[in-house]
């Protein structure tokens, strides 16, 4: 009986989440699994953003600054998922004529290669030990000049 007043009551609001859920994925955004991925490497580069901070002038300098800071990323990243989703899935009668349709998946990976940037970053203020890119480029570099000759 309870069950029967709530299912009465939850059904229009059920319909209106669907429905907005609908519009949501066809119009906005469509890919949900790329965003918790997204989120992931935002907030491990906000942690890791925090702990920087922290390790390099204790906790009396972590502000609200980096919050904010993510939060105006969140704005900056929806937008541009959103016009991206809207280039690749726009139609004319019925009928896709996006010429990019291809941009969504480098679109995509430009984000997470930001915030993997952002936290690799993080990672070496915080210890700079922990850089293996800078000897791995010497290492490159060495192997590309020790095969040529000046003659070359």
């Amino acid at each position: 009986m309870i069950a029967d007043k709530i299912l009465t009551h939850a059904s229009p609001v059920l319909l209106m989440v669907s429905a907005f859920g609908a519009f949501f994925q066809k119009y906005i955004f469509n890919d949900t699994e790329y965003l918790v991925w997204l989120l992931i490497a935002v907030m491990l580069d906000l942690i890791t953003g925090i702990t920087k901070v922290w390790v390099q002038g204790g906790h009396k300098n972590i502000t609200s600054r980096g919050l904010r800071m993510t939060v105006i990323k969140f704005i900056q990243y929806g937008a541009f998922l959103i016009i991206t989703h809207v280039l690749v899935h726009f139609t004319v009668n019925g009928e896709s004529i996006s010429p990019v349709s291809f941009i969504d998946r480098w679109a995509y990976s430009l984000l997470i290669l930001i915030e993997a940037k952002s936290v690799y970053e993080n990672i070496v203020a915080i210890n700079p030990k922990l850089d293996f890119i800078k000897p791995l480029i010497e290492k490159i570099t060495e192997a590309i000049k020790g095969g040529k000759t000046d003659e070359e």
